[in-house]
């Protein structure tokens, strides 16, 4: 079968419609066909078939690159998320190791008085 033979389902599909429904895949070899080796015959739409076909293979890598653009900005809205979360969380142990600390401080600080009559006879300042 020769491209021009190949090309007749093409242009009816394109008449039609129904190209419109065809994958990328089949797009392109569709303008395979209606390029051909040296390029078809300039016949009957043949042109108009091409530009057809070259306009929804654009179309559809377009649509490919907006439903990516929507993956990825999904994506960036769940990192988001997860930061915000691991931000809570880290303020909440923040809060936690600080009143830690404190109650740590006042401890040693009370230790430390408490301690105070022990230390005079260690060191015999009292009498």
């Amino acid at each position: 079968m020769n491209d021009e033979e190949r090309f007749i389902p093409i242009r009816s599909a394109a008449q039609d419609g129904s190209i419109e429904q065809w994958d990328m895949e089949r797009l392109q070899e569709a303008l395979k066909i209606a390029y051909g080796p040296t390029g078809l015959a300039p016949y009957e739409g043949v042109k108009a078939v091409r530009n057809r076909l070259e306009f929804l293979i654009q179309r559809k890598l377009s649509e490919i690159g907006h439903a990516e653009l929507g993956k990825v900005k999904g994506e960036i809205t769940d990192v988001k998320r997860e930061v915000n979360e691991v931000n809570g969380t880290l303020e909440r142990t923040h809060r936690i190791h600080f009143w830690i600390l404190v109650v740590a401080v006042v401890t040693a600080i009370l230790a430390g008085i408490a301690a105070l009559d022990v230390i005079d006879k260690w060191f015999g300042t009292s009498h």
